[in-house]
């Protein structure tokens, strides 16, 4: 039977590797005779992060201005290091966030 697991595939991984320890102690400490099956992680696909273009940039950044000190002070420090798309806050989108 194959099923196909929900969630994402690295939380499906983890999953799996904890299964995976599992069995293998049971064979370790005798109580399996072997593995009963292969247990495979699935394929981890990692997505490209986006960055902001300059236009974006200087968007959020004027925005930011306007909001106060604190959201112009996020706003330059995750410019100046590469802060990718959707990474400024938990919720989602930085500019989503500055912008509502």
């Amino acid at each position: 039977m194959s099923a196909r697991p929900k969630g994402a595939p690295k939380t499906v991984n983890k999953v799996l590797m904890v299964l995976s320890g599992l069995v293998k102690k049971a064979v370790e400490w005798g109580a399996l005779d072997r593995m009963p099956c292969t247990i495979k992680a699935l394929p981890n696909l990692k997505k490209s992060a986006g960055f902001h273009d300059i236009e974006e940039y200087a968007r959020l950044l004027a925005i930011a201005r306007k909001r106060d000190l604190q959201v112009s002070v996020m706003v330059l420090l995750g410019g100046d290091a590469g802060l990718r798309l959707g990474r400024g806050n938990q919720r989602g989108n930085t500019s989503d966030a500055i912008c509502n």
